[in-house]
């Protein structure tokens, strides 16, 4: 059964919701029943943070592939780029509609991205700014990462 007030799923019989406490006593079985998981505001935001980068990121691998005449290294990782873009756009769909899969997809993904950003510091010409960016892009991943491998949100998934 799932709790009317925070969308956890809990055991069927539990007098409190094990994600927020709330009483199951006073909700009927069949509301409960009824009743899809509420997404948290966390996953809203990674589902639309994931969607905005993958259109993004599918811009941007294709105009690193399209200047491939600069390096090949370039052109390998703008082919990389494109694919998880598109991943990362599977992956948010996957999230949003709350199947395990989704979070899996979406747990690699922000995995291999904090690598690939550190690597794509050491190739061609880095400004500060894109430093700073890149800085930041690793630490929402790795935000990303720690929220989705919470119980409570693995539990959502189930």
């Amino acid at each position: 059964m799932f709790c009317p007030e925070c969308g956890t799923k809990n055991e069927e019989g539990a007098k409190f919701c094990a994600g927020c406490g709330e009483s199951l006593v006073l909700a009927t079985a069949s509301n409960i029943r009824s009743q899809k998981p509420k997404k948290p505001m966390g996953l809203i935001l990674i589902i639309f943070y994931s969607g905005f980068w993958g259109i993004v990121g599918m811009i941007l691998g294709g105009v690193m592939l399209l200047g491939t005449s600069l390096s090949i290294l370039v052109g390998i990782l703008g082919i990389i780029i494109f694919g998880l873009s598109i991943l990362e756009l599977v992956a948010a769909y996957g999230v949003w509609s709350l199947v395990e899969w989704g979070r899996n997809l979406a747990v690699i993904i922000y995995g291999i991205s904090i690598p690939l950003s550190i690597f794509s510091l050491f190739i061609g010409d880095v400004t500060p700014g894109m430093v700073f960016l890149t800085i930041i892009s690793i630490a929402v991943a790795v935000i990303i990462l720690i929220y989705l491998v919470r119980p409570d949100v693995k539990r959502l998934f189930q």
